[in-house]
């Protein structure tokens, strides 16, 4: 995924991303697995943009960038131990 823009770029919207699996209800190792397996990537990019970006229409990422690094993040999960 890191291809399509630079990676600069994609591990900010990592560190967001991630940032919001460990948020919340989602705080510990066995929830964000869970969390990774009963969500879609695309439902936790939606949920992701609504809490991150709630007004900001300009600066709202795309939706494909986070359903592509949350489907990253499912696939390998050595991040989560970090």
């Amino acid at each position: 995924m890191s291809d399509v823009f630079n990676d600069t770029e994609y591990e900010w919207y990592c560190a967001v991303a991630k940032q919001h699996l460990y948020a919340g209800r989602k705080a510990d190792v066995e929830g964000i697995q869970l969390t990774l397996d009963t969500q879609t990537p695309e439902a936790l990019a939606a949920e992701c943009i609504s809490e991150w970006w709630p007004d900001d229409d300009d600066g709202v990422p795309s939706p494909a960038i986070l359903i592509a690094i949350f489907t990253d993040l499912a696939k390998n999960r050595s991040w989560i131990d970090q």
